[in-house]
């Protein structure tokens, strides 16, 4: 779960560098009564000596950590931790050879195998006719109409989708199946999040992980924050290592052209919320754009889709026990 190592930095290993950087300082030091680069060593001993020691130890620290890390083939996660309880004390001034204690967090090994012998509840929504009301009430709202005729169908499904409320009420019903599916398949992936995290049962070292949280964050969260939301992170961690794991095992790649079309999908649904059902094309390919070249955006697209690969694949894998349930209750299981 975690290894302890200690880095040991003696007068051999920076001798040398911390000679360069000083005759470095001495050349491009331009010192009032000294001409450059004949600034006495002494004086830049005294200048610099100690900020060109710590430079050079914190450089061959970091490298030591990282030939470590590599020869040993090490699998960790974050950053190596300065151990604060089993540190010495520094004195930099009356000795040579420096020590530093630092913790890895190892990477935990998964073992997630899944199969038909795994099941998982689908929720299918029962449509009622109040969910049929109530989402045509919720259209004319959008709209403003309060009538409904052909001007009201046609901003609805486009223009000459329907004439006649009896075909206005059929496409609604399918367009309802549609989303209503949506709906149980977001449902399906929380539970099988639940469900793969819970088989996988991945053991965090939790005291460790907390410490990292708080130096990655520079302080900006208090560790009494971190305790407080502590579960949901960690939950949430599990299940990237989890994502990681399957997508590696089963050869999966997110393409760009996945991230396009989840883009795509991700605008229409808002503007839908709207009430704007049908969207130029133009628009929605510039939308998209604006997107995908939002570093921060495209980084969350990239997730969402990887996210729903995974899911993907797990539903292959698995047994699916169907469930009907009306949509209201679904739509409270996903609000949780």
């Amino acid at each position: 779960m975690s290894l302890t190592l200690s880095v040991v930095v003696e007068p051999a290993d920076y001798t040398e560098g911390v000679k360069k950087s000083l005759h470095d300082h001495r050349r491009n030091s331009e010192i009032r009564g000294f001409r450059k680069g004949m600034v006495p060593m002494s004086l830049i001993q005294k200048m610099y000596g100690h900020t060109s020691l710590v430079d050079e130890i914190n450089k061959l620290m970091s490298e030591g950590i990282n030939k470590y890390i590599e020869e040993n083939q090490i699998k960790m996660i974050g950053e190596a931790l300065p151990n604060h309880e089993l540190q010495p004390k520094i004195d930099w001034d009356h000795t040579d050879t420096y020590t530093f204690i630092f913790d890895l967090i190892l990477a935990p090994k998964i073992e997630l195998t899944l199969s038909t012998e795994d099941q998982i509840s689908y929720k299918e929504p029962k449509i009622s006719k109040k969910d049929k009301d109530d989402y045509v009430e919720t259209l004319c709202k959008q709209s403003g109409k309060t009538e409904m005729n052909q001007e009201f169908f046609d901003l609805v499904l486009g223009p000459n989708q329907a004439d006649s409320l009896e075909v206005f009420m059929k496409k609604i019903e399918e367009r309802m199946r549609r989303e209503f599916t949506f709906e149980s398949d977001y449902l399906f992936s929380k539970q099988a999040r639940d469900f793969v995290i819970e088989k996988s049962a991945i053991q965090l070292p939790d005291a460790l992980v907390k410490r990292w949280l708080h130096q990655i964050n520079d302080g900006k969260v208090t560790m009494e924050e971190i305790e407080r939301d502590y579960e949901i992170f960690a939950r949430d961690f599990r299940w990237q290592l989890i994502c990681r794991y399957l997508m590696k095992e089963h050869n999966l790649q997110v393409t760009k052209e996945e991230m396009i079309a989840k883009a795509a999908r991700m605008v229409q649904h808002q503007f839908a919320m709207y009430g704007i059902n049908s969207l130029p094309q133009d628009v929605l390919e510039q939308q998209v754009q604006n997107l995908l070249t939002n570093e921060k955006e495209s980084h969350r697209i990239f997730e969402m889709v990887e996210d729903d690969k995974v899911i993907d694949l797990i539903r292959s894998k698995v047994r699916l026990n169907p469930e009907k349930i009306s949509f209201s209750k679904i739509r409270e299981m996903n609000s949780k």
